[in-house]
This record gives structure tokens, C-alpha cells and sequence, in this order.
């Protein structure tokens, strides 16, 4: 599994191609998904903010492989900043 980055004027191109199949994971808190996200966005928190502190998701990994076993699904991670789904990318492309 490789992982690229792409602005949001290109994830928004990727996702509305139902051709490509894209699905679009956001790794940001449960809180931060409630506030507003992607139609059809699947919320997998890569960390969680406990008492304003963000700490690692102990089961990311576990819950992501879990729900996309196909390692050739074509997947947009995303967050506010692109530092968390970056992470989450990286973690997740060596396995």
C-alpha cells in the first residue's frame, strides 16, 4: 500500500468520481467529525483529545484493517491540517 498527498481541489475531484471508488476516512476526533465533514466520510479518530491533550488511538491500526482488509482500496485520509492523516497514512502503508 503507497501513499501520495493531494490538496483538497483534488481530493474533491478524486471523490466525486464514483468511477475511481475513492472513500474518504477522516482520522480527525469524534468531536471535530460532528462539527462538520465529508458526505459519506468514514470517522476512524488517529488520536483523541483527552483534556486538551491529543493522545495516540491504541486501536487505529486494529479498527483500520479491520474495516478496509482490501489493500488495494482506494482510500483519502484527511484532517484540519494534513498532519494526522499523514501519520495515519504512514502507519498504515507499512503494513
Amino acid at each position: 500500500m503507497g501513499f501520495g498527498s493531494v490538496n483538497v481541489e483534488e481530493a474533491a475531484k478524486l471523490l466525486k468520481d464514483k468511477d475511481l471508488a475513492y472513500k474518504y476516512v477522516d482520522v480527525r476526533t469524534e468531536e471535530e467529525f460532528k462539527n462538520g465533514h465529508v458526505p459519506d466520510a468514514y470517522n476512524l479518530p488517529f488520536q483523541f483529545n483527552e483534556g486538551g491533550e491529543m493522545v495516540p488511538n491504541p486501536k487505529f491500526a486494529e479498527e483500520f484493517e479491520k474495516k478496509y482488509k482490501d489493500k488495494s482500496a482506494c482510500l483519502l485520509l484527511g484532517c484540519k491540517s494534513g498532519r494526522r492523516s499523514s501519520s495515519a497514512a504512514e502507519e498504515m502503508s507499512g503494513r
